[in-house]
């Protein structure tokens, strides 16, 4: 991710730009300058075509009838919301869209579920913020937020192969299933198809109804789901399942779950964590942990030995029999305040499978998945932040003449994204060695070239307008702890250290040696 010490997951950083219509789009319909509302920009389209929106509060219910349509936002989720006012869905799919049907970047609030059933079901409200009903769109980029229904207040989806990505799902309440909601009981799943929960934050959804409330993050009845990537917590639900329910498969291919980190969800009755009913869900490279129930707090499975959780080299609170779990402290960098990233010295780096089914390319934050040879477990990939580093600021190269004494100047520059002020100073070292003094002062620039460890890798650029932090260090300490150098070497230095919230961070120059 970007450098920077405030690492809270925000859709920004899931989303950070704005959708370009794909080749195939035949036009581009804009709301408000052509269309006054979404829904008539929607009417107005055909298939491949795009909607873009512009920022503002919509109050109306969209559906998408069927069409194969892109429908974004051009300023993201932050100042694009569609409200559906306490009454109905917010946004329906009911009418066979493939996942080429995509909505994206919009704040999606104030519905209350339609009065949907379907393949065997008994019609309740269903969908409060998004209803797929026979439909598998693609849900990317958006907050979820304060919707209600009896099943599925987030998202509900029925004979679907849904691709949901990237999304906060937020605060929604429902009788069961509260975050996100899947019933695919008689989908035959011939097409092989399943549906895909990834990278998404789904945090304080609550299931509520007595004996019933299930699912409080996620709820999966019948269904062929991949789970990976998301962080889930804080849910609850007043019965099972606080984090993840899975229900009823007997057998049959059901939930897989891959590098999630599940963590502080509660359930009134079993699963504090996830919960397995007739079900086999396969769990790999997964943190479950500080969840709470009457029994099973972090996983429950209601009928051990015929249907229970396969758990693989993943971190379970208590221990789990598998090969190769865990049950130590994860170590978060700071999960009171929603921060689930791997701080240093975590027992998660570096101890999930690499052989895990569908192992993501990246992890939650966008990073590379696998940095160390071997994945971490958990939703984040452990990757110390990169910040820039000038020795000896305003020289370029950078000479180190091994007789020499004195003090070397090290400057950790400041950038728009990096916030000096968050770092711990005691934490910071030069190849091992803690600087004699500290000071800021507006110093240097960041190096603008491809950083490869050659000698003229750097900047003799002055201040750039943004304050450094301006670090002594004892010259003849660091020359030591460089170790056997040639004359004339060019020896990359590495600067490190953590920030207040326990995120380390790194950054690399070049000295090059001179011994007369």
């Amino acid at each position: 991710m970007s450098p920077r010490c405030s690492i809270l997951t925000t859709l920004s950083a899931l989303c950070a730009c704005v959708l370009a219509p794909s080749a195939s789009s035949q036009q581009l319909l804009h709301v408000p300058s052509q269309y006054s509302t979404i829904q008539a920009a929607i009417d107005g389209a055909a298939n491949g075509d795009s909607v873009l929106v512009a920022p503002g509060t919509y109050f109306e219910h969209i559906d998408f009838h069927g069409k194969t349509i892109e429908v974004t936002s051009t300023s993201g989720p932050e100042v694009t919301t569609i409200d559906g006012g306490g009454s109905g869905s917010v946004v329906r799919f009911t009418s066979g869209e493939p996942r080429a049907a995509v909505l994206e970047r919009f704040t999606i609030t104030n519905g209350s579920g339609s009065w949907y059933g379907a393949s065997g079901i008994s019609p309740v409200l269903r969908g409060g913020g998004i209803l797929c009903g026979n439909a598998s769109p693609t849900i990317r980029g958006n907050v979820i937020a304060r919707n209600s229904a009896t099943e599925g207040g987030g998202i509900f989806c029925e004979r679907s192969s849904a691709v949901i990505t990237g999304n906060r799902i937020e605060s929604n309440l429902a009788h069961k299933r509260a975050g996100i909601g899947f019933y695919n009981r008689y989908h035959d799943y011939a097409d092989g198809a399943r549906a895909i929960v990834e990278g998404n934050v789904i945090v304080h959804n609550h299931a509520l109804a007595p004996f019933e409330g299930a699912g409080g993050g996620i709820g999966c009845d019948w269904t062929k789901v991949l789970i990976v990537n998301n962080v889930i917590a804080g849910n609850s639900a007043h019965w099972r399942g606080g984090g993840v329910e899975v229900w009823d498969n007997f057998g049959g291919e059901s939930a897989t779950l891959v590098n999630n980190t599940i963590y502080g969800n509660t359930a009134g009755r079993w699963g504090g964590g996830i919960y397995s009913h007739h079900s086999s869900p396969a769990v790999w490279n997964t943190i479950v942990w500080g969840n709470t129930a009457q029994a099973g707090s972090q996983i429950y499975n209601y009928f051990p030995g015929s249907y229970q959780a396969a758990v693989s080299y993943s971190d379970v609170m208590g221990g789990y029999a598998g090969t190769g779990n865990l049950n130590t402290d994860p170590l978060f960098v700071n999960p009171a305040m929603g921060d689930f990233h791997l701080a240093l010295g975590s027992p998660c780096i570096d101890k999930g499978t690499n052989t895990a089914p569908h192992l993501p390319a990246t992890d939650f934050d966008g990073e590379p998945r696998i940095a160390g040879g071997r994945v971490d477990i958990g939703a984040d990939e452990y990757h110390p932040l990169t910040v820039p580093v000038d020795i000896k600021p305003q020289s370029c190269p950078n000479p180190l003449n091994v007789i020499s004494r004195g003090v070397l100047p090290v400057a950790l520059l400041g950038t728009a994204g990096f916030r000096l002020d968050q770092i711990d100073t005691s934490s910071i070292e030069l190849a091992g060695v803690r600087p004699s003094m500290i000071d800021v002062a507006d110093v240097g620039t960041p190096f603008g070239g491809q950083f490869q460890g050659g000698c003229r890798d750097c900047t003799a650029a002055a201040g750039d307008g943004l304050v450094d932090l301006v670090l002594l260090f004892d010259k003849r300490k660091v020359i030591e702890a460089l170790g056997s150098v040639s004359d004339r070497q060019c020896v990359v230095v590495s600067l490190t250290g953590r920030c207040t919230n326990g995120r380390t961070f790194r950054g690399e120059d070049v000295v090059q040696i001179l011994k007369n």
